[in-house]
């Protein structure tokens, strides 16, 4: 994968509902981690899972602050061309893991 020529294990979870959130799952994998990185589609306003991991006592298990990814706080192109430029790209995804690691 991306990060496994560099030596670095990730774990993927996929939130699938806000209502209910799997704060468990979520909880878990900050502690076993130490890090997090929260990638949506929406832009960087809400929030609720960096918010969930740093009331949690998961937050005093992070080596770095929950870093977050979201779309730009523009409104969202038709052209498909424009359009993949405001969302969190693989590139994007990247550069904030190996941020996080430093």
């Amino acid at each position: 994968m991306w990060f496994a020529d560099d030596g670095i294990g990730a774990e993927v979870i996929d939130v699938r509902s806000l209502l209910p959130l799997d704060t468990v799952t979520l909880i878990e994998s900050v502690k076993k981690t130490k890090r997090c990185i929260v990638v949506h589609e929406a832009v960087k306003f809400g929030g609720e899972l960096s918010a969930t991991i740093n009331e949690s006592d998961a937050f005093y298990c992070l080596d770095a602050p929950v870093k977050r990814l979201g779309a730009v706080s523009a409104p969202i192109p038709f052209n498909p061309v424009l359009e993949k430029h405001c969302f969190p790209t693989v590139e994007g995804i990247i550069a904030a893991v190996k941020k996080t690691l430093q």
